[in-house]
């Protein structure tokens, strides 16, 4: 791939994604602003988890929701359990859009973090292709995947071999520090 098919991701296109195009771009986006260790989990059987990321201590257990409506209390709901399930630190809910009253209560209650329109929009601006430079092979697993998306194959969607869950991360962390 040329230089010239590089592109940004601008709320614009996110708004015309797929749901599975959206997850991966929301991975490509945590991964350019600083979160590591970011994977797409697999398409059924998630627990409500659909990016698994990391950023300094914190572990991150992302629901993503490319919606064209307010997202409710449902996936408020399903990120909290997938972050429990999977023994991450943080819950998220990410959209293109924004939320209902009633999810903001929900997630004020449970604190699960909402990351809504504005919050996708201001990562954008913070994008920052030196990241690629940093981390080769994933950023060209997100690359290839970002002009791979037009025509996702069910191999690529079903690729779990790299996914690990939080607490595999968390059990690696515990097992330098010894």
């Amino acid at each position: 791939i040329g230089e010239e098919f590089l592109m940004k991701f601008t709320i614009e296109i996110l708004d015309q994604m797929e749901g599975h195009e959206f997850e991966y771009a929301v991975a490509d986006i945590l991964f350019h602003n600083g979160f590591r260790d970011v994977k797409v989990t697999q398409a059924s059987g998630d627990y409500g988890v659909d990016v698994l990321a990391r950023k300094r201590e914190y572990t991150y257990a992302i629901q993503c929701k490319r919606y064209e409506s307010t997202v409710g209390i449902k996936a408020v709901q399903e990120a909290a359990s997938g972050a429990e399930f999977n023994h991450c630190s943080s819950a998220v809910v990410v959209t293109n859009n924004y939320f209902t009253r009633q999810a903001i209560t929900l997630a004020n209650t449970t604190g699960v973090r909402l990351w809504g329109r504005e919050e996708l929009i201001k990562l954008l601006e913070e994008y920052d292709e030196e990241y690629d430079e940093l981390d080769p092979v994933n950023a060209k697993i997100f690359n290839d995947y970002q002009y791979q998306s037009v025509n996702i194959s069910n191999d690529n969607l079903n690729n779990t071999e790299n996914i690990i869950g939080c607490n595999e991360y968390n059990k690696a962390k515990q097992n330098q520090q010894t």
